[in-house]
This record gives structure tokens, C-alpha cells and sequence, in this order.
């Protein structure tokens, strides 16, 4: 194991035998996986290997982990990504939205627009979304919104259901709800409606049944 210490109000790490693997030279320090560190120096952020090598440069405005195993970097206001060995996945050119990879896919904005991308850096969906948020229940489908409309898509890009509706949501059990005309209805991860908009109000009960009301 590793060991974050403060020497002289510097920071370093040490491993388990109390081998210095970083000089205490750095304002902040953050171990994260596999003994690699985020060190901070003079406002800006890096990474370290668990050798103590340097990875990256410290030049970033922020960095911070993500459970792809990849690290997301922000500079001047735009974020990417880099791997463990400090080569750029996603170049620095993303406005700035707190980006996670969920199931091998994140949310991506440029110029007001929002698209997908995967862990190797592809767009695997282009920007030309008003707004996009990945399910954390339904991991291959993100919901979208185009023209003040609801509809879905999966990760590839495929339509699931057509920006044509006012509300979407994606229920705790995985199915998806949807508001038209002020009336609610069901969708299916197909994108084929099971019940459709007529309630005044629909409430999952399991994974098989919904409370409704007309």
C-alpha cells in the first residue's frame, strides 16, 4: 500500500515500508488506483505514477478520476480525458459539465450541443443534441432532447423513441415513461409503447406493474 505524508508543508507518498516513492515537493497530493497520485503545484494538477514518474504535465486546471480507469483533465475551461500512461483520449475542447463514463459512454458538449463518446475517444453520437443524460439503469440508452422535445436514443446513435414527447424519465426499474399533452404513458426499451398517454398520472409499482390514475 502507499501512504500520502506531509513534510515541511509539502506533500509526498511513501509506501508500506516507508520507501519514498514522491518527495514531500508538492502543495497537495491524492492517491487514487494503483498507487498513482494527483499531485498539485502552484494551482495546477498532474499525475504521478507509482514510481513517483511523472505521467502528465502539471498543467491542469482540475483532475479527477473516473471509474473507466481513465482520468479527466481540465484546462482553460475545457475538459478531455487521458489514460494511465498520459496519452490523450479526448482532447481539451469540451465545454466544461461533470463528465462520468457510464457503461462505456459519456455525455459530451460543444458549442452549446451535446453527443456521445466512448472510452476510446469516439463520437460515437455527434453533438447536435439540446441536452443528453446516460441511465444509470439502462446503460445502453440515453435520453435526449432536440427542438424542447423528450425522446431516446441508444449508443450507437439509433433512435428509440423520437423527440416527440414533453417529459421522459427513466423509471428505477428500467422502463420509460413518457408525458404528451399533459397525459402520461409507457414506453418499452424498443421504443414501443405499452401504455399509452392517456393517464393523468402513472407510478412504477414493480418491475412488471404501474399504478395509474385517469
Amino acid at each position: 500500500g502507499y501512504a500520502e505524508v506531509k513534510e515541511n508543508g509539502k506533500w509526498g507518498v511513501i509506501s508500506a515500508v516507508g520507501e519514498i516513492i514522491v518527495p514531500c515537493i508538492y502543495d497537495n497530493i491524492r492517491l487514487i488506483s494503483n498507487g498513482y497520485s494527483i499531485a498539485k503545484d502552484d494551482g495546477k494538477y498532474g499525475i504521478l505514477n507509482n514510481e513517483g514518474e511523472i505521467v502528465t504535465p502539471i498543467i491542469y486546471d482540475n483532475v479527477r478520476e473516473d471509474a473507466s480507469k481513465l482520468l479527466f483533465v481540465t484546462t482553460n475551461g475545457k475538459w478531455g480525458a487521458v489514460n494511465t500512461k498520459g496519452e490523450t483520449v479526448i482532447p481539451c475542447i469540451y465545454e466544461t459539465r461533470q463528465p462520468n463514463f457510464i457503461n462505456g459512454s459519456t455525455v459530451v458538449v460543444m458549442d452549446g450541443k451535446c453527443g456521445l463518446m466512448n472510452t476510446s475517444g469516439e463520437m460515437v453520437v455527434p453533438c447536435i443534441y439540446d441536452d443528453a443524460r446516460l441511465s444509470p439503469r439502462l446503460f445502453d440508452i440515453a435520453t435526449v432532447l432536440r427542438n424542447g422535445k423528450w425522446g431516446a436514443i441508444n449508443t450507437k446513435g439509433e433512435t428509440v423513441i423520437p423527440c416527440t414527447y414533453d417529459t421522459i424519465e427513466v423509471t428505477y426499474e428500467g422502463h420509460i415513461i413518457v408525458k404528451e399533452n399533459n397525459n402520461w404513458g409507457v414506453a418499452d426499451t424498443n421504443g414501443v409503447i405499452v401504455a399509452p398517454c392517456k393517464y393523468d398520472q402513472i407510478e412504477e409499482l414493480s418491475s412488471l406493474l404501474f399504478g395509474v390514475m385517469k
